[in-house]
């Protein structure tokens, strides 16, 4: 299995510049802030968007690959 990273992106001004609790494995009650607009999210509802994001892309993508023709 192969790992991917993906860029987590603000919503309010699309910095994909966060700062965060470091030396640690991030939690998902920590606090990610953007360095453009300091708008604030924590880590899991960052990761709950960033999922959602990723599922769309997929079922956009590949879709159309599993329906019946």
């Amino acid at each position: 299995m192969s790992t991917e990273r993906i860029a987590l992106a603000c919503v309010s001004c699309g910095s994909t510049q966060f700062r965060h609790p470091s030396g640690r494995e991030l939690q998902p009650e920590d606090v990610l802030t953007c360095n453009g607009c300091e708008r604030q999210v924590t880590v899991g509802e960052a990761r709950k968007q960033a999922a959602e994001a990723v599922r769309k892309a997929l079922t956009n993508t590949l879709g159309s690959m599993f329906k019946p023709r």
